[in-house]
């Protein structure tokens, strides 16, 4: 929705965005500011929804490219301004559960709130 925003309001500069890193980080930095914002429960829940998906799917390794991606590499896709999608801690979280081959830990330290 941010993204619409800055669209509307100036069409040009969000075009040049496209081609331009510089300018896209510009705007992806604007936009994080407002995710951040929003309840952290929010995140939690995309971040285990994405990475059980791909668990389910394809198994561990699967899984793990999406943990890799939400812990390390999220933050410098479209030329940078993400932050991350994963704490460390998660991310330890899911390399213990991935070690013991047990899900069930990972999900577990989430502590979503119903």
């Amino acid at each position: 929705m941010i993204h619409i925003t800055q669209a509307t309001r100036n069409p040009k500069k969000y075009l040049k965005s496209i081609v331009n890193d510089s300018l896209s980080k510009k705007l992806e930095i604007e936009a994080e500011n407002q995710v951040k914002n929003i309840d952290d429960e929010f995140r939690k829940q995309w971040v285990l929804e994405s990475i059980l998906y791909c668990y389910d799917l394809y198994g561990w390794n699967f899984a793990k490219s999406m943990a890799i991606f939400f812990h390390k590499e999220m933050e410098n896709m479209y030329g940078g301004g993400y932050d991350k999608g994963m704490s460390d801690q998660e991310f330890k979280m899911f390399t213990k559960a991935m070690k013991k081959k047990d899900i069930k830990l990972f999900i577990d330290s989430f502590k979503i709130k119903p």
